[in-house]
């Protein structure tokens, strides 16, 4: 089951959005936040109760409604990610995030699981090649930023 992503298609459009983070495990309650009129529902597997089977039942209770699911990980998991995905979200956010060396550990790993997705045509290969595109145009960013302020550092600390 693929969800239509209505909430990339909101943003890219520059509409504004209302979402509401749930760490409930429960599809009655999602439905219920979705039935409310928000825009994006984040379920919370870092904080939040639940499994995989629970996201399954949350993904299925918003699937009639204009609410997107976004799915915040417990951790970078290569399985876990791949048992999510299989769930139909389109959109994962992954926590503890906060410096060069985890973000290119996530993108290394990202990458790997777009290559197998790719080769297994669970997407497409274009599809792939463009997100590892924007995620590596993302880390080199973080990248530069972190050395522009390494330098600021380093100057500061030579006067």
């Amino acid at each position: 089951m693929k969800l239509e992503n209505k909430l990339k298609e909101k943003l890219l459009y520059k509409k504004k959005v209302l979402g509401c983070w749930t760490s409930i495990d429960n599809e009655i309650t999602s439905e219920l936040l979705a039935l409310v009129g928000f825009d994006f529902l984040l379920i919370d597997h870092e904080h939040g109760y639940g499994d995989v089977k629970g996201i399954t039942r949350q993904i299925q209770s918003l699937k009639e409604t204009e609410c997107s699911p976004l799915v915040r990980m417990p951790k970078d998991d290569e399985v876990y990610v791949k048992k999510t995905l299989d769930t139909g979200v389109n959109s994962l956010m992954f926590p503890l995030v906060n410096n060069k060396k985890e973000a290119e550990k996530l993108l290394v790993n990202v990458t790997s699981l777009l290559d197998k997705l790719a080769k297994n045509n669970i997407i497409h290969k274009n599809k792939s090649a463009n997100l590892k595109s924007k995620l590596s145009k993302h880390v080199n960013s973080l990248k530069a930023k972190s050395s522009s302020k390494s330098k600021v550092k380093a100057k500061a600390k030579s006067s």
